[in-house]
Formats: structure tokens, sequence, C-alpha cells
């Protein structure tokens, strides 16, 4: 007994496994094929292309396990002395399942001829069947490349359109992971299509294995390596059949490294890769509207015209008409190019271990489309550049059955493994032509303004003389040499210097007549659309990594399959985002900052030849040493002169070489609440930081100079999870019985309470120093109560406590609404018992005291399936999981946003210390066969869903009210989907499902509460249907194929078999709309940067979008090609030919996703024809043009489903 548990002890303890993607198992019965008796010590082998991988005997019942397997497709040989050999191909071995091969074997002398080879067919009813699975070759045939619209070809998800995210069973997007090789994937999810082996999604009923998820899981393996060579190349395009110019050019190649000296494989390898380029990634339904060519150009040159009255300018392209418009298929300046790599290489360390490499590498560059940018300004779209990459490293190792009839002889098919893995996600978004330059965004070009003093008459007391006394030095005239790094924007200056003939004596007059100073951008068009030249105001990257350990052991003890399991992470995620266009603005600001007065005290008199006061007094600039910038002496120090000197400098004058981001300190690049820069992991200027940073240095750190360095930490949250599960039969009964039980350390800092800036006295506190007379705390009112008083500074009694949320008056009474504590004071505002009420000024006097470590959340997970096998042809099956999932979002620590609270009032801040979101998940189901190659599923199920995360107004917090995120949500999702499987019946197969589904919540997502904040209402919480509730949903795959040789049925012309290996494959898609929410006034929805507040008309979500409907498509025929193996000898090639054509939204169906709230409609939104718009279009520069304008721009592409888009391609496979 000792020596059994040590070895359980051992099999689940020493390593792991990769928890999420573990290997399949194969496990069966072997019988004589007449008599039905169990075949003892049969030998069952597997093989991949024709080399052993693993095997086993039959025990006394003629049963085996082998595990671990590999995910794959493999053959399998089952054999026994005096019998014929029967070997099966095409087994498809699933990571995470049991795979089950039965076999009757014929005795040898029974056999005349060959052997049948059988080709294995995934049974219809199979009790381990965890989700949907796709092998690589059914995905081969699909219509779709992307990974979510196959996953929502499964009942229960919902997407909205092909290629957006997906809804599983009712919850949030971002509530399924997508795992590739065991990897938790972080950033792009897309990897070749050659390289998938197999795709699983689970909608519900997630093994014990899978945790940090409330939706589903996506799961996929790549293709490993082979003891064959075998290739391929893959090329198709749009570019024949429409103007969005989708290409793609593809490889994949594998094979054996080495083999040993028998010639098995020893080292192999698969690589993989794809390059595509797409002129439109997402093209419009209802294509887009651009300027006439020549048109734009004269707009770009000459954006202004003189306004004729009082001076001034307009803009010429608030003189549009449609008529100067044409609409066209694709999007301006919207490319894109990916490129994706897949390799994964296999070391067979010997017969009982192995060890797996790999990864995957996705590249992308391209231009980041901009609604309000593509009339006027496409040119200037952003570019991106994403990088993605991830690596792993699997030991696996197996033991071998004890064979004698000790205790550990009950420990069968153990095995553990071992799996590290690192991710990286880079994203960079940038001007396409200033890239890191980042004075370069905002130059206009050089301004030089000569400057002349002016006096007043009067008495200098310091001199004691009477005359001209100097006032002020002001700008006599500005000269503008136009810049070449902005130049659509540089016109505007200077076409308004040319109206002026150069006339212009103040900066800034020119610059509210019209002209744009360096740091500046033209203005909007009418609210509608950003104007030519308006140069691209962003400079940001994110760099996030992820750091793995992974791992289970497995072994089967008696009836009992145990798994034990763990998983380690580690992410470490930084940013830095700068708005380089504002330097100049900033810079201007600090620049001459202390130089604004004269130096009265040092009068310089003016004389004539002779020494004589010639009656004017001048005076140089004061210097104030205590109001000077750091950036101006840092300036002034690169520009040779002393940090004193009085010299006035034009920073618009210089040129973008001459100045430096790093001439700023931290604080001023902060701007007290209105910062250029963002940034956690760097440094202000966007220096990686050299590992943790301590929180308390934010508040005290220096440089050399005195300034404080402001360091923010990289987001670095922790990662544990451990589970065991047991799968064992009871009677009839399979159950599935696991348990989960996760950690996450947000490990950062956190408001020691949410109501307080400041630390707070506690009521046990306020007693001990005997503090305004309280001798006794009422009744209920606890020790850790905080105290509110009457007065800030000079409390005399106490008015009220709290616990948490739960408010009290000053006799202990609970209150709902805390307006009364706040009235009772001097000040009408709410007023804690602070430690230290003489310091509230955030800016200056928030310090580290009022933060705390994160409290580590830990969730235990049951989970629980059982399946009932009521014969061989039917199935009842269930479940019960509780799933967690850490905070996906608003949840990194910034000390910015307590800092400059006061200052931005209005913004929404992250809550660091949020919860994991929950879930409770149920179903229930039936399966049963309705012949020989079809089967039914029936199932119900049920969640609640609680903690999730919305956007909540802290009121009476001090010093302010604010805006943050809370676990304040929950719903509940009922449904009953209907699966129809038919397995390939002459030509055809099909796979139907419909799902009945009630997604009801409070929330949307995590920023739906914002209307009701901004409204000023209470944090109200009210089911009612989410925005992804599609009632009925309705998705089926057809697939019409003819096979080829013997099996050929279709027709034969001039003696050829034309459809001989081709196919069709359909992919219907139905489904109601979805809900939105009626508003009873009209907006001006089309425009931006105007203050609007819609009013709610009905209920919210009370009103519906139509039906959608889609069909997608393929066309394939495969073309066997032969070669070589005549006359000389040699041995016959052969190679395929797959030559397809896919097409998406087949009919080109114009389905609505979007429509405005008043009108129900999505291509008006009701305000030009209503009365409140007649008086705003009648102020307009051009009424027409507006009108015009705005047609043009309420007709918005995001209203209307992707149109129909066609590939014609080929693929090679050698």
């Amino acid at each position: 007994m000792l020596r059994k548990l040590l070895t359980v002890l051992f099999i689940g303890t020493l390593f792991a496994a990769v928890g999420q993607q573990r290997p399949g198992e194969l496990r069966g019965q072997v019988t004589d094929k007449m008599t039905g008796e169990p075949v003892p010590l049969a030998n069952v082998v597997v093989k991949l292309n024709g080399e052993p991988v693993s095997g086993t005997t039959t025990d006394f019942d003629g049963r085996y396990v082998i595990k671990p397997i590999d995910p794959g497709r493999y053959e399998v040989e089952m054999s026994f002395l005096g019998y014929a050999t029967q070997p099966f191909t095409g087994v498809i071995i699933s990571p995470n399942k049991t795979t089950t091969l039965n076999a009757g074997l014929t005795e040898e002398a029974e056999v005349l001829g060959e052997v049948e080879v059988i080709e294995y067919t995934v049974p219809l009813i199979d009790p381990d069947k965890q989700g949907k699975t796709a092998t690589g070759e059914e995905i081969q045939n699909l219509p779709q490349r992307d990974v979510a619209s196959i996953a929502s070809t499964s009942a229960g998800v919902y997407q909205q359109d092909d290629g957006s995210g997906i809804n599983v069973r009712g919850s949030r997007s971002n509530a399924t992971d997508v795992y590739i090789d065991g990897i938790k994937v972080r950033g792009a999810t897309t990897i070749p299509q050659t390289a998938i082996d197999q795709l699983t999604i689970i909608t519900g009923g997630l093994p014990a294995q899978y945790g940090d998820a409330t939706g589903g899981i996506i799961s996929m393996t790549t293709r490993g390596p082979s003891n064959k060579y075998f290739g391929g190349l893959e090329a198709n395009t749009s570019s024949i059949f429409d103007e969005y110019n989708q290409s793609l050019l593809g490889f994949s190649l594998s094979g054996p490294l080495a083999r040993r000296k028998d010639g098995s494989p020893l080292f192999g390898f698969f690589i993989a890769g794809e390059y595509q380029y797409q002129r439109d990634p997402r093209p419009s339904a209802i294509g887009t509207w651009k300027v006439n060519d020549g048109l734009l150009r004269e707009l770009e040159q000459s954006p202004y015209r003189p306004a004729g009255f009082g001076g001034g300018v307009l803009r010429n392209s608030e003189f549009l008409r449609e008529s100067d418009l044409r609409n066209i298929d694709y999007k301006q300046n919207n490319q894109r190019q990916d490129l994706r790599f897949s390799a994964k290489f296999d070391l067979k360390t010997s017969k009982t271990t192995n060890l797996t490499f790999g990864g995957t590498f996705n590249w992308a560059m391209g231009q980041a489309w901009q609604y309000n940018y593509s009339l006027l300004n496409p040119t200037n779209n952003p570019e991106f550049r994403n990088r993605d990459w991830r690596v792993f490293a699997r030991f696996q190792q197996r033991f071998v059955d004890a064979e004698d009839e000790s205790a550990a002889n009950n420990i069968k098919n153990a095995f553990y493994s071992l799996q590290v893995d690192y991710s990286e996600v880079y994203r960079l978004t940038q001007d396409d032509t200033h890239f890191e330059r980042l004075w370069d965004y905002g130059y206009i070009g050089k301004f030089d303004r000569l400057q002349a003093p002016t006096y007043s008459y009067g008495l200098d007391t310091v001199s004691g003389l009477t005359g001209w006394l100097q006032t002020n030095i002001v700008d006599t005239l500005v000269t503008f040499e136009p810049g070449d790094k902005n130049p659509n924007a540089t016109n505007y200056t200077e076409q308004y210097w040319d109206f002026v003939n150069g006339d212009v004596n103040s900066i800034f007059v020119a610059q509210g007549q019209g002209a744009l100073l360096n740091g500046q951008r033209p203005a909007n068009n009418y609210s509608l659309w950003f104007n030519t030249g308006r140069q691209w105001n962003g400079y940001n990257f994110t760099d996030n990594n992820q750091f793995r350990v992974v791992g289970s052991g497995s072994a089967d003890i008696k009836n009992h399959s145990i798994i034990l399991g763990f998983e380690y992470e580690q992410r470490v995620d930084r940013f830095w985002s700068v708005a380089p266009v504002g330097l100049w603005g900033l810079a201007r600001q600090l620049t001459n900052a202390h130089l604004t007065e004269l130096d009265f005290e040092n009068p310089i008199i003016g004389t004539d030849g002779n020494g004589n006061f010639n009656d004017t007094i001048s005076y140089n600039r004061f210097y104030n040493g205590a109001t000077q910038s750091y950036f101006d002496q840092q300036l002034r120090t690169s520009l040779g002169l002393a940090v004193d000197d009085v010299s006035f400098i034009n920073t618009d004058a210089l040129d973008p070489n001459q100045l430096d981001i790093e001439y700023f300190s931290a604080d001023e690049l902060l701007n007290n609440g209105n910062a250029i820069v963002a940034y956690a992991g760097y440094d202000a200027f966007g220096n990686k930081l050299d590992g943790p940073t301590s929180f308390e240095d934010f508040f005290s750190e220096t440089d050399e100079n005195g300034n404080l360095k402001r360091h923010i930490d990289a987001f670095r949250p922790i990662y544990i999870a451990g589970y065991i599960q047991d799968k064992f039969q009871f009677n009839d009964l399979v159950f599935n019985i696991g348990v989960r039980v996760d950690r996450f350390d947000a490990n950062q800092k956190v408001l020691i309470d949410q109501y307080s800036m400041f630390p707070t006295i506690s009521a046990q506190e306020m007693l001990q120093e005997g503090a305004l007379g309280v001798d006794a705390l009422p009744a209920n009112i606890g020790d850790d109560f905080v105290v509110y008083v009457n007065d800030l500074t000079e409390p005399t009694r106490v008015v009220g406590y709290r616990d948490d949320n739960q408010w009290y008056d000053a006799d202990g009474n609970q209150i709902a609404d805390p307006q009364s504590i706040a009235q009772a004071t001097t000040t009408g505002v709410i007023t804690p018992y602070l430690e230290d009420p003489d310091n509230t000024n955030l800016a200056t006097d928030l310090t580290a005291e009022s933060f705390e470590d994160y409290t580590p959340q830990v969730n235990v997970m049951p989970r629980i399936s059982f399946n009932f096998p009521i014969s061989d042809q039917a199935l009842f099956f269930a479940h019960y999981d509780i799933l967690t999932q850490r905070p996906q979002s608003n949840v990194r620590f910034d000390p910015t946003d307590y800092l400059y609270l006061e200052a931005n009032q209005g913004n929404v801040l992250n809550n660091p210390n949020l919860r994991p979101e929950r879930t409770i998940d149920y179903e229930v189901g039936f399966k049963q066969t309705l012949s020989k190659r079809s089967a039914i599923t029936l199932s119900a199920f049920y969640r609640e869903l609680r903690d999730m995360i919305q956007a909540t107004q802290i009121n009476f917090a001090y010093p302010v009210n604010y805006t943050t995120f809370g676990n304040l949500d929950f719903g509940t999702v009922k449904g009953f989907s209907v699966s129809y499987d038919l397995r390939r019946t002459g030509n055809v197969s099909l796979n139907f499902n419909y799902t009945l589904q009630f997604a009801d919540g409070s929330g949307s997502n995590a920023t739906t509460g914002l209307s009701l904040v901004q409204q000023g209402q209470p944090n109200l919480r009210v089911i009612q249907p989410l925005d992804f509730d599609q009632r009925h949903t309705l998705v089926a795959v057809v697939d019409y194929r003819f096979s080829s040789g013997k099996d050929y049925n279709g027709p034969v012309w001039f003696g050829s078999r034309v459809f001989e290996n081709a196919g069709a494959n359909f992919t219907f898609r139905a489904g109601s709309g979805t809900p939105y929410t009626r508003q009873a006034n009209v907006l001006q929805s089309a425009s931006f940067g105007i203050n609007q507040r819609p009013i709610l008309q009905g209920s919210i979500n009370g009103s519906r979008l139509p039906w959608q409907f889609r069909i997608d498509m393929r066309l394939n025929k495969q073309f066997n090609l032969k070669w070589g193996g005549k006359e000389d000898g040699s041995k016959q090639r052969s190679a395929n030919m797959n030559v397809y054509l896919d097409v998406q939204n087949l009919l080109n169906a114009l389905n609505v996703i979007n429509v405005y709230r008043y009108t129900g409609n999505p291509d008006d939104d009701g305000f030009l024809s209503s009365a409140e718009a007649q008086e705003i279009i009648a102020q307009q520069t051009d009424s027409q043009s507006f009108i015009d304008l705005y047609t043009v721009k309420v007709n918005s592409p995001f209203n209307y489903s992707l149109p129909r888009r066609m590939r014609l391609g080929v693929l090679l496979s050698f």
C-alpha cells in the first residue's frame, strides 16, 4: 500500500504536463470477430506515417489503453498469433480526449485475400466528447480561415459578423481563451492554415485543466513532424474579382532531420508560413466616399479662401457638394501586410521520453483606417506594426506498466510532462513618415518674431527720473518660413500669410485668424470630417510578455483515471504613449515663463552722446529663478546659453532637431493632469526601466537635478492554479469529477479606502484618543469603521460612520443616502476624520500611505460532469461547473490617476482592486443516433454571471467623487440547443445546429454603466437583454463532394470524370436581431465633439435589429499529378493540386448590424429632417454642403456586415 501511495505522489507532483494541452489517449477492446470473446495479450501498435510511435498489449479482458499520444491522425494495427493483422487508418487523437477504437480479429485460416483496411470514423455517440473538434482536413474544406469564424459554427456561439469576436453562451467576448499548442494566447490568434492539425471549441463542461475563462475555450493543435518528407505551396487572390486585393502566399514542409541506426525517426520538424497582403482587410458593403482626386489636391494646396468680411478665412472644404465626391469599393490608405510562421520540432530522446519544442510568429504592418479621416485626410491614417511570438518546450515521459502482481500493478498508463512557454506581444502605432521623430509631428515651419519695447510716460522710482518708461516687449513683425515636415498642414499658414501679404505683427493674432502654429492641427469640417493636413497625434507602443510553467501527471489506478496538474504564470505589461503634436505647445508654455516681468529695480538709463539722460528708460527682463521651468533650463543649455540668461527664446523659430523630449522633467510632461505622456514599465521619456521599481519611489525618487522621476512599474500580475480530476465509472454512470483552485495576485497597490484618498481615523482610534467627546460607540458600529465629522480641520462632533459601502448616522443607524451626513458639515461636503487634515491637496500631499498591497484572490471551482449511456445508441449527459476569470481590463494601477484626480474629475479611473469574474454553469443533454450515419443532440444550459466588471460612480468620496470600475454586474443565460450530425451519406455530409438563448444581465460590457454615471443616476442594476442576446441562431455546414476511383458516382463527360475529387462546402447562417435601445430625441449622431444627451424611449435594449442571413462557400477540385517512373527506372512521383474558390457572403446580403436609436435605420439618424436641425443648418458656412456631407457621413459602413469577397487559390501538396 505504501508503495502504491508513493508512486501516485511521485506521478502527481514530480513535474507537470501541459495543463491546457494535454495529450490524448487511445483505448478500446480487441475481440474475436466470430465469437466475440476477448483476445488477451494482443498487440496494439500506433503508427505515424508507417513508423511506430507507441503501443501496448491487451489485458485478459482484451482491453487496452495507450497514452500519452500527441494529437494527430494515426494508423493503428492490432494483431495476435493465429489472427490476421487488422489495420486502421485516419485514427484521430485529440488533445485532452479519449479516442475509443474496438476491433474484431479474424483467424488467419478464414481470411481470403488481403485484410480490409478500415478507415476510422468518429463515433456518432462519443461519451468523452469535449466540445466540437474540426480536423485540419475539415478546416481546409471550409470557406473560412478565421479562427473565430470557424468556432462560430458551434452551437451556442454568437458572432456579429465574419472576423469579429465571439460570445459563448451569453458571455462577454473577452471571456473566451485561445490556446495554441498549450500556450495561452495573447495577441494574434491566426496561424498558417496548413499548420492546424485540430481545432477544438468547448462551450460548456470545461475540464478542471482549463481555468481563467468564463465563456469557452478554443484550443488549436499544430501539425507535428513526419518521418517522411512532405510539403505544400499555396497561393490565392481576390484581385481578379474586386478591388480589395486580398492575396496570400503560403508554404509548409515537414520531415525527419535525423534517424536512429535502425532507421526509425529520431528528430523531425514541421514548419509553415504565410504572407498576406490586403489592400482593404475589412471592406465596406456600401463603399466609402472620397473627394475627386483633382479637387482633393486643390483643397490640400489651397485650404482657405478669404472670408470677404472683417478679415479672416473660410475653409474651402466647407463648400463641397455631393457632386464633388465619389463612392469607391475600398478604403483608402488601409493596406495591411501579414507574415505568419509556425514551427514544431520533435526529439524522441528514448522509447518512453519525448522532447517537443516550437512556436509561432506573427508580424503585421499597415495603415489603421480612420472613418473621420477617410474623406479629406486618408493620407494621414496612422501606421501600425505588430509583432507577436511565442515559443514552448515540452518534455514528456511515460512509465512502463509493472508486470508483477504487486500493488504497483494497479497503477497503469502513468506519465507526466512539463511545458515551459514564453510569449511576447509588441504593438507600435505611429505616423508612417515621422516615426519616432516626435518633434516632426507638429512642425509647421519657422516663425521669426521681431520684437520691440513699448513705452509710456512716467516716473522711474529707482532713478527718480521722469521720462518714457518701458512697459513691455511685443511682436512688431512675424515672418514665416514654411517647413517640409507636414506640407498639407503648412499650407494653411502659408496661405494665410499670402492673404495678408506678410503683414503679421502678432503670432497669436495670426493664430486666431486661421494660421497654424507649431503644435496645432487644422480645424474639422462641420464637426463631421477631419480636414486635410491633420497630422496623427500619437506615438505609442506596448510590450507585453508572459512566462508560464504548466503541468500535470496522469495515471490509471484501477478504474480511476487521475490527473493532477498546476499552472504558474507571470505577466509583465509595459507601455509608453505620447501625444507628440502637443510637445510644441508645452514647450512654448514652459519657455520664458520666468521672464514675464521687467527688471524695474535695475533701470537702463538712456543717454545721448554726451552722457545726458535722453528721456528714455529701459529695462531688461526680470529673471525669476523660482518659476523657471526645467525645460527652459535644458533648452538654454543646449543652445549654448547660461541658465540665468534673460534672452527671449522663440521656440517657434527652432528646428525640430534642436528639441528633445528629455529636456522636460517627468512632472512637466504629466502637465498637472493634462498629460502629454502615459507610461508604465518605461520612464516618462520612453526608456525601458531596468527591473521592478518601488511604488514609494514614485513620490520621492529624484534625478541628479532634483526632479521627481515619477517611475511607474510595469503591470506584473501572477496567476497560479492547481487541479485534480478523476474519471471513473459507477455502474452505468461515467463520472468526471474535478476541482480547480486558482490564485490571482494583481501584484500592485490599491487604495486602502476607495472613499478617501487620505488616511482616516477609525472609530476605535477615535475612542483611544478620547477625541470629539465620544465615550462609547453605538452598538452596531465596529472598531474599524470610518468616522465622519462636521469640520475638516476643527472637528467638534461625529456626524456619521461608514463600513465599506454601508453608511450610518451619528447614532449608528443604517442610512441609504449619506447626503444627510454631508449636510451636517460646515461646508456641506462629506468630511472624513483624517489623520492629517492640514495636507489634503492630492497633487502635493498624496503619499504611499493611502495605498496597500492587493489581496490575492483564491477561488475554488468544482467541475462535475457525468454521462449515462442508455444504450450504444443513446447517451444522457450533464455537468455543473464553477468558472472564474481574472479581470480582463481596467485593472492596471496608475498613481497619476489619483495624483491628478481633482484636475481630471471627468476621467474614468482603473480599479486596481478588481476581483475575478465568476460564472456558474449548468447543462443537461441527450444524444441519440437516428441512423448508422446520423445523430441528434439536445441540450439545455443555464448560466449565472456574477461579479462582472462595470463602470460605477464613487459618490461621497473625499476629496472629490470619481468614476471607476467595480465587480457589480450580474446576469443569467438560459438556452436550448439542437445539433444534427449527418455523416457522409452518398455525396453529402451535414452539420446543423439551432440555439434558442435568453442572455440577460445588468451590463453588456464594462462601460455600459457610463451613460448612467454621466446622467447623474445612481448605480442602478437592472436585468435586461444583453447586446449580444441573439434569441435564435441557426448554422448549417453542408459539404457535397465526389470521391475518386471506384467510389466516383458523378457524371462522365466525354470519357472524363469531370467532378472527381471535387466538392462544394456551404456554411449557412441565420440569426435573429440583437437588441438596442430606442431614444426619444433626435441627435446629431454623425457629428463629433458635440455635447448631446439621449433620452430613453421604452426600456433598455427593448428593440431589436432585423434578422441576419449569410452564406459562405468553397468550391474545390483536387488534381492528382504524377511524373517519372518510366524508362529511366526512377520511382514515380506524385503530388496533389487543389484548386479552390472561396466566397464569403455569397449572396452579398446587406445585413444591418447597427442602427441609429432614434429612427431604427442604419442610414438616417433623423437629424436633417428634424425641426431642431433647421436652425443649425442655417448657421453653417454653406448649408447645402453641410447637408451633403452629413448625408454621406451618417450612412456609416460600420452599420452593415461585410460584403461579398471572393478568392481564387491553388494548394499544391507533395
